[in-house]
């Protein structure tokens, strides 16, 4: 069994009404079972077994545990082993009937750098990534009374900003893309904060200012209009369909982004495919990717896109 062309994809969290701190993505390792036999053929069991242990320097004494060399069956997907690093070990779910604490087994772990490193039986991994408490992108101080209203003004037209077709889609380079969802952010942030203290509903959370400059600051923010809420809410959906986009597997035929990820089985992690963008005449903010996974030019030259 080998991995032929891994996915690794995130499952985000439904609306259940849970706090932030006891939501959970999963981040899914999907690992392409395949055998390398036919559908036919058999495949011996010290074979098998010598190879698992000749992985972990153990042969004799795996293969001396061996009593038959009868053939079995062409192996099950569920017999795939892949090592897992300690952070994996870790997060595993304990309800993935797949991957789980009890497919670990501790006679098959090594210590290397990384820590205890395991073969774990599974064609697909769970990780659990707990959201843990709220991120705050509040500074010690509130923004200056006398910049509030200059603020105000700025985010009247900011929060109108249009996220172009090819960032929703994926059909981008990484590098211009993550600056312009990273503005995004920062103008759904700028508006939370001066409607908070619009509503004086500031709650000391500034460490860093006294209650005297923290009234000022809201005496300011009370006096100025600020965009609605919808348009608020708006900006943030349009967000979050362009951040999830990249994190979707198996790009555009899968509902993902045109310009994929891919996991490198050579080193590990993710790498962009790239996008060979052909701008629409007339609309250069919706064009599209003409090519496709495996024709990946980021991986070609790895100077293209900043991939």
């Amino acid at each position: 069994l080998y991995p032929k062309s891994p996915l690794v994809g995130t499952k985000f969290p439904e609306n259940d009404g849970r706090d932030g701190d006891e939501r959970v993505t999963n981040v899914v390792f999907d690992w392409d079972v395949t055998s390398v036999y036919s559908k036919n053929e058999e495949v011996s069991s010290d074979i098998a077994v010598s190879v698992a242990a000749s992985s972990l320097r153990a042969a004799t004494k795996a293969v001396s545990k061996v009593t038959s060399s009868k053939p079995k069956p062409k192996p099950h997907p569920e017999d795939f082993i892949m090592f897992a690093l300690p952070h994996h070990l870790e997060t595993f779910a304990d309800n993935t009937p797949e991957v789980n604490k009890e497919s670990i087994d501790s006679a098959l772990c090594l210590h290397t750098f990384h820590g205890r490193t395991c073969l774990v039986h599974g064609s697909k991994w769970n990780l659990p990534v707990s959201h843990g408490e709220p991120q705050s992108f509040l500074a010690d101080r509130p923004p200056v009374a006398a910049a509030i209203p200059q603020l105000a003004d700025a985010l009247k037209k900011d929060i109108k900003f249009y996220l172009s077709g090819s960032i929703l889609r994926g059909a981008a380079d990484t590098y211009f893309s993550a600056k312009i969802l990273a503005k995004v952010g920062r103008i759904i942030e700028i508006h939370d904060e001066l409607q908070r203290l619009h509503s004086d509903e500031v709650l000391n959370e500034y460490s860093d200012a006294d209650d005297s400059v923290v009234g000022e600051s809201v005496a300011s923010a009370i006096e100025v209009s600020l965009p609605s809420q919808e348009e608020a809410e708006s900006l943030l959906d349009d967000l979050q369909k362009a951040v999830e986009i990249w994190l979707k597997p198996g790009g555009k035929e899968n509902g993902g982004a045109e310009a994929e990820f891919l996991y490198d089985s050579s080193w590990g992690g993710f790498v962009n495919c790239g996008c060979d963008y052909v701008f629409e005449e007339g609309n250069a903010g919706n064009g599209t990717c003409e090519n496709e996974f495996p024709d990946c030019p980021a991986l070609e030259d790895v100077n293209v896109d900043f991939g």
